[in-house]
């Protein structure tokens, strides 16, 4: 928006954890490793319902080639899997 470089301050923390999700998805691609499940626990508490949703979105097409394990204490998460129509095993400890 301001067409300059930021400092990390000037970004929300919902953003902040969104380019680290980008970071680990990318790093993923790059070790071309399929098999590796990938682990995420409350990555997504910062999120707005818009980027959850997109996030979950994208995962769904991943699961495809591995396994996803998302821990959370949320029940948005639920929620939206259940609202995309998202296959997914729920278990509650």
């Amino acid at each position: 928006k301001t067409n300059q470089l930021e400092t990390k301050d000037y970004f929300s923390l919902g953003t902040k954890d969104q380019i680290y999700f980008a970071i680990r998805l990318g790093i993923l691609d790059t070790l071309k490793v399929d098999t590796l499940p990938l682990f995420l626990d409350d990555a997504f508490l910062a999120y707005d319902d818009e980027r959850l949703n997109h996030a979950l979105k994208t995962l769904n097409q991943m699961q495809k080639d591995r396994q996803m394990v998302l821990f959370t204490c949320q029940k948005r998460e639920h929620t939206a899997l259940k609202t995309l129509k998202i296959p997914f095993n729920k278990i509650s400890l």
